[in-house]
């Protein structure tokens, strides 16, 4: 399977506008199985 250089811009595009429409949801599931922080390491 190949894809175009638009493809793949759109693919991201996509993904990112479903990780942010369901950042709350993501969170509570993260906060369940970690501390709520999606494996930032902070310093």
């Amino acid at each position: 399977m190949n894809l175009t250089k638009e493809q793949v811009i759109e693919v991201v595009e996509n993904f990112a506008g479903k990780m942010s429409e369901h950042k709350a949801e993501l969170t509570e599931y993260d906060q369940h199985i970690g501390d709520g922080d999606h494996g930032i390491v902070r310093p």
